[in-house]
């Protein structure tokens, strides 16, 4: 049984409303001497003049790119489902459920039931857990996932450390296509959609814009010898401050860099993980810099010259490029600007230092969403003191871009509605880039809003790529297609 053979209950037409009121939906059969297929038949608004729009399969109806002005915001694709199925296969036979080895992404496509698939371009899929399994009873749930990190333990096996609105759980890959969640960190005090992970020195640093929240510490070698599910408590707390949006860790350095907080208005704050023997005897920040308020995200690196830079995504303004070689004389080198600014939410350097790139968070904004496609920002930083724009990739698809990373040749975008996407940065000299391999991991539609890929975390060094969506739990994905570029 296939979507592109699916009898459907006869009728000549279902009517059925959206959650809009002006989205109308008309499903009809349509008959040819082969077969017998399903269309979806969209009527606008009667003031709009346009097209009617069909859609040949399942598969298609839940990937569509309506011509503008036409939204299908409110299509509701249980009752579309529940109308069309035969009364012997049940709507539950579409629900997202668990998938243990490995789908291969053939002709655009891993199918994980006969009723469900994804569309990919190389990019086979490893495995999935489902977000309802992430709990420590049956009482105490994960409803939304959020960020992602990795670390690989002294045996080599890898680990995904992902964020949960109730907690961080920690799910080990030793069998990428049977992955086994191990543990889950409870939230220090309650759940928040925003949860933050990076490690230092098998440690695992967690923050969170739970009030209250402060900075959870996690000793990752506990993991080694677990053998089966356990509800974890931190190895350590730091409460220097509350609620917290981000956290970055320059290796390099030894320093955690904390952002968005409720302390410092918001800027970065500076934790020395080098001053002590043990990571546990640290209570307290070595000094926080707020000249520049409110910090979303960051990324700080230390030069050749032993110069440590960070660059602060600053979502009233663009990219702050700071030096905090010294945490009690910091000083803003200077401000990155790009036209149509909409929320700088996030960027990553290229391995070299020579490139930033950026995402905006609302620059594909309601108002521009048939008009606006996703959108990278490419940013020339070889001068520190003089930061130029070189260029911007526009995706084909209007999707929300949200979290981005640069591994080898190659950003990995998390892009909220359109899943993983991945850009050669063969030409970013010349402010091109190009899609190489994507994996959707939202099947409705790209449009703009907020649901989907959150991030992604692509440094494992077998090459898997572990993907945090929303609403639909982690992908263990694995691309197939990139050449050494990406090692």
């Amino acid at each position: 049984l296939s979507f592109e053979s699916f009898h459907v209950k006869p009728a000549n037409s279902y009517n059925l409303r959206g959650d809009e009121e002006n989205d109308i939906h008309h499903i009809r059969e349509k008959n040819t001497d082969a077969e017998r297929k399903t269309s979806i038949h969209f009527v606008p608004p009667p003031v709009e003049k346009m097209n009617n729009l069909f859609i040949d399969s399942f598969d298609d109806m839940t990937k569509m790119t309506p011509p503008k002005p036409f939204s299908i915001k409110g299509l509701n694709m249980k009752k579309i489902y529940e109308a069309l199925l035969p009364n012997d296969i049940p709507a539950s036979a579409f629900e997202l459920k668990a998938v243990r080895g490995k789908q291969c992404c053939k002709n655009g496509r891993a199918r994980v039931s006969p009723f469900l698939s994804f569309f990919c371009k190389d990019v086979d899929l490893m495995s999935f857990i489902p977000v309802c399994d992430f709990q420590t009873s049956e009482e105490n749930k994960a409803t939304k996932l959020n960020d992602i990190w990795g670390w690989e333990d002294s045996s080599g096996t890898e680990w995904v450390i992902l964020g949960l609105d109730m907690g961080t759980a920690f799910v080990s890959l030793e069998d990428p296509e049977n992955p086994e969640i191990m543990g889950i960190l409870p939230t220090h005090t309650s759940s928040s959609t925003w949860r933050d992970i990076k490690v230092y020195n098998n440690y695992a640093l967690i923050v969170s814009e739970a009030p209250g929240h402060g900075l959870q510490i996690f000793d990752l070698t506990q993991l080694e010898s677990i053998s089966s599910f356990q509800t974890l408590v931190a190895t350590h707390h730091i409460g220097v401050f509350g609620d917290a949006h981000n956290i970055f860790v320059n290796e390099d350095s030894g320093f955690a860099y904390v952002v968005g907080s409720n302390t410092c208005r918001g800027g970065m704050i500076f934790i020395d993980l080098t001053n002590s023997t043990n990571i546990t005897d640290i209570t307290d920040m070595t000094s926080c810099y707020e000249e520049n308020g409110y910090t979303h995200d960051v990324q700080c690196v230390t030069y050749e010259s032993g110069d440590e830079i960070c660059f602060a995504s600053d979502p009233r303004r663009g990219v702050d490029i700071v030096n905090v070689t010294d945490k009690l004389d910091v000083t803003t080198i200077s401000l990155f600007e790009y036209p149509d600014r909409g929320y700088t939410h996030q960027g990553w350097l290229t391995e070299d230092k020579k490139y930033f790139l950026i995402n905006d968070e609302r620059d594909e904004g309601e108002q521009g969403l048939f008009c606006r496609h996703t959108r990278t920002i490419i940013a020339d930083v070889s001068d520190l003191m003089n930061p130029k724009l070189v260029g911007t990739y526009k995706a084909k698809s209007r999707s929300t871009d949200h979290n981005l990373y640069i591994k080898g040749g190659y950003a990995y975008e998390a892009n909220y509605r359109s899943g993983l996407r991945i850009l050669d940065l063969a030409d970013i000299e010349n402010g091109n880039l190009e899609e190489s391999a994507y994996f959707d991991t939202f099947r409705l539609d790209d449009r703009t809003a907020l649901a989907g890929a959150w991030s992604n975390y692509p440094f494992f060094s077998s090459g898997i790529v572990a993907v945090s969506s929303i609403n639909e739990g982690l992908f263990i994905l694995k691309p197939t297609s990139l050449d050494s570029k990406s090692d």
